[in-house]
């Protein structure tokens, strides 16, 4: 985890140092949350969405594209949602929930990677990701790039996923090894993955963003994980 040499020194401070974890068994949606699954669960449009952000504009509608203009609460609040209308349906033990940073770029990298990369399954950022310069300023429907070794789509790109954790930018430098999750209050969360109206080398697999966790903003979304109770978990307040 962190800026490993398969980042070719393109190292921000924040990602150092480079370290070994543990995880849990977990499942990691293969796509980002959708619109349809967003207002199947939620109730609300990216439409209605975007009004509550006080913005006059949509990046992308329909479907099968990328649910955004969601703030952090409501993120949690979505999964859970999806806990209750799912409860007699998921495995005993197991709830979904949004990725801590480090199931996120486990993910990302594809789990055990037979050659590492800086993107999410593959050597060029424009093979995995809409990104600024070619996504047309907007995101895309789902699934439309190649998927990574895990068949993940749009880990990289199209838009920002929220993760669990505060942001730290010394986190790396005493995190603990199994499981490790900043539940540490701070000013700002943590997303990854880059979005479409960022250049491609925010998009790489050791890369890490924050933002408030009150913020709604044009690009960014959500992507979930099914994990056990209690592994890499934090109480939402």
């Amino acid at each position: 985890m962190g800026c490993t040499e398969d980042q070719k020194g393109k190292c921000e401070d924040d990602a150092l140092p480079a370290h070994q974890v543990v995880l849990t068994d977990f499942y990691a949606g293969k796509y980002e949350v959708t619109q349809a699954l967003w207002k199947a669960v939620m109730g609300t449009t990216v439409e209605q969405q975007c009004k509550m952000a006080g913005q006059h504009n949509v990046y992308g509608v329909g479907d099968d594209y990328p649910m955004y203009y969601i703030h952090f609460r409501e993120a949690t609040t979505f999964c859970e949602n999806l806990n209750q209308i799912l409860a007699n349906q998921l495995p005993e033990g197991y709830e979904f929930a949004l990725p801590s940073e480090a199931q996120w770029e486990y993910a990302a990298r594809g789990g055990v990677k037979d050659e590492p990369s800086m993107y999410a399954g593959g050597k060029f950022a424009s093979d995995v990701a809409w990104y600024e310069g070619i996504s047309e300023h907007s995101s895309h429907p789902v699934g439309q790039k190649q998927p990574n070794e895990l068949g993940l789509y749009d880990i990289n790109g199209n838009v920002w996923e929220w993760c669990q954790d505060w942001y730290d930018e010394d986190f790396y430098k005493h995190s603990a090894l199994q499981d490790p999750v900043n539940a540490n209050c701070a000013a700002n969360r943590v997303y990854r993955g880059g979005s479409w109206d960022y250049e491609a080398k925010l998009c790489r697999v050791s890369m890490r963003f924050y933002g408030a966790p009150s913020g709604r903003t044009i690009n960014l979304g959500i992507r979930l994980v099914l994990t056990k109770v209690g592994a890499a978990t934090l109480q939402i307040n």
